[in-house]
């Protein structure tokens, strides 16, 4: 059986059909490795910067970052401080989940 190419045309409804704009970061890191920590957010610094839509994932360690007291402390080495780079996050709306 031969299947037909996913283009947009092959979507029945407009809401299927996903931006190019759109990304999912994924971070598994937290507190324990801050520079790690601190990329996902950068990334997504970034992808705003560009003109398109992150959405960031907190899975696994990654997910004490959602505390405020525990991304206040991070400090990565060579980026902004976690705590600038949520703070843009939220300031332009960057869902995330955890």
């Amino acid at each position: 059986m031969k299947l037909a190419p996913r283009t947009a045309a092959a979507f029945s409804t407009k809401k299927e059909v996903l931006s190019w704009h759109d990304l999912l970061i994924i971070s598994t890191h937290g507190s324990e490795d801050p520079t790690r920590a601190g990329l996902t957010f950068f990334m997504a610094k970034g992808t705003v910067e560009a003109g398109h839509k992150p959405e960031i994932v907190l899975a696994g360690d990654a997910s004490v970052l959602a505390r405020k007291v525990v991304a206040d402390s991070v400090l990565p080495t060579g980026i902004p401080p976690l705590k600038e780079l949520v703070q843009f996050a939220l300031d332009n709306n960057v869902p995330v989940y955890t």
